[in-house]
């Protein structure tokens, strides 16, 4: 049996490792199922299963694409249909394991809600498993327990309230009502928010999904997932705007791979200059960065910097205070820039 446990954590680490924001959802997500079961008088089994359960609910993520694991901002509608198929991805790997078998339909299942409106099956009520239903209540407390950084770590008892609002909706009352006596009392330490790139790992996965081909930096496309999904002031305080002028008759004069490489040149000096910042290129001649902290430069310097040998550009500079200003998309900042050099 301690071999089978060894086996099944070493599953979910795998799956976590992939996605450093879900580091310890599954261990926390089984101890809260097997809290319920226990609440609901479960045989000794039964809680052990639900525990092994918890644990493996979410193993068929290790199919889903990084480009949607990873995405930090909200899901398209065909990227969502990709997500939702990892119960299923799960099932077919739990059944290939003998031992694993018996928790395969509570991890199928755990994405069902009590009126029929999951996935996969859109089971309804009782036809859901219990286990099932227990998990899908462990979930959702670990996840609204849990900081994100689009929000903060609800306490226990908003996350109660929230469950209890979906009582008959999304979540079996019987599990809530459990659920709302076992964990009133529960102490959770506030679990530190990780940073949008924890490790040089997860910032490379990134950096391979969305960045742009020319320069190598990331794209605006990335920028405007941070604006969308973050309250950006939570991890970011300082963003410059940089618009490269004269670009049009840079190229006409000296061809466009020379302009090409114009651009390279000064992503490449704008990732020396800021080592710390993440660096977007918004569109053909326009360049943004974020940074954590406040970070004071000299305009001159940095312009100086950036335009060495290439004398026949020029460049507008902008600072914003994201406390302060707020943007939903990296056209707003360029909006704004042309606004404040008018």
């Amino acid at each position: 049996m301690f071999k089978q446990y060894e086996l099944i954590a070493l599953l979910a680490k795998i799956v976590e490792e992939r996605d450093a924001y879900t580091a310890g959802h599954s261990a926390r997500v089984a101890r809260y199922a097997s809290m319920l079961a226990e609440q609901m008088q479960l045989s000794i089994e039964e809680q052990n299963s639900v525990y092994q359960s918890g644990l493996l609910h979410d193993i068929g993520k290790i199919s889903t694409p990084e480009a949607i694991l990873l995405k930090p901002g909200v899901l398209s509608a065909e990227e969502m249909s990709i997500m939702q198929e990892h119960p299923r991805s799960s099932e077919r790997i739990i059944t290939q394991v003998t031992f694993l078998r018996p928790f395969a339909k509570a991890v199928l299942h755990h994405h069902e809600r009590f009126d029929g409106q999951g996935y996969p099956d859109g089971l309804m009520g009782e036809a859901i498993p219990l286990q099932a239903r227990i998990l899908a209540v462990a979930d959702a407390f670990d996840a609204m327990t849990t900081r994100r950084h689009y929000r903060k770590q609800l306490e226990i008892k908003e996350a109660l309230d929230e469950l209890l609002r979906e009582a008959g909706k999304q979540f079996d009352p019987v599990v809530v009502e459990n659920a709302l006596v076992r964990f009133a009392a529960l102490k959770i330490p506030e679990i530190p928010e990780a940073p949008i790139f924890p490790s040089l790992t997860e910032r490379s996965k990134l950096a391979y999904i969305f960045k742009d081909s020319l320069t190598d930096v990331f794209n605006g496309r990335l920028l405007d997932t941070y604006l969308l999904a973050y309250e950006p002031q939570m991890q970011f305080r300082c963003c410059y705007h940089f618009s490269i002028k004269k670009m049009h008759a840079f190229n006409h004069k000296n061809g466009w791979k020379e302009g090409d490489e114009a651009l390279i040149l000064i992503a490449s000096r704008l990732k020396k200059l800021f080592p710390e910042a993440h660096i977007f290129r918004l569109q053909g001649d326009e360049f943004a960065l974020l940074h954590q902290t406040h970070h004071p430069v000299e305009v001159a310097t940095i312009r100086a910097k950036l335009l060495c040998g290439l004398e026949e550009l020029d460049v507008v500079m902008c600072h914003y205070d994201l406390a302060h200003e707020h943007f939903l998309s990296w056209d707003e900042i360029s909006q704004k820039t042309k606004e404040n050099t008018l």
